[in-house]
């Protein structure tokens, strides 16, 4: 079975023998969101609700990797992560 990545916890590991690097993370995810708003394009879609995240590891070891990868995260979203206010909704 294949191993991929699932996290920005997981950028210096390797997968199928390359490195995951900010640069790489950050096209990848660039790609999916850029397939996700062809597709809302396509079908006239104007928002997505998002139901039952699950939790894979702490808010602490989140917003501490958050920290460590200031390139993928603006301080907008770091202060809205701080104040837990998306969690509360």
């Amino acid at each position: 079975m294949k191993e991929d990545w699932i996290a920005i916890s997981d950028i210096g590991k390797y997968f199928d023998g390359q490195q995951l690097t900010i640069e790489s993370s950050k096209n990848i995810e660039h790609n999916y969101i850029k397939a996700i708003h062809l597709i809302m394009d396509y079908l006239t879609i104007t928002f997505l609700k998002i139901k039952d995240v699950m939790e894979s590891f702490s808010l602490e070891f989140f917003k501490n990797n958050m920290k460590k990868y200031p390139n993928l995260y603006n301080n907008e979203l770091l202060s809205i992560v701080d104040s837990r206010t998306y969690l509360e909704a």
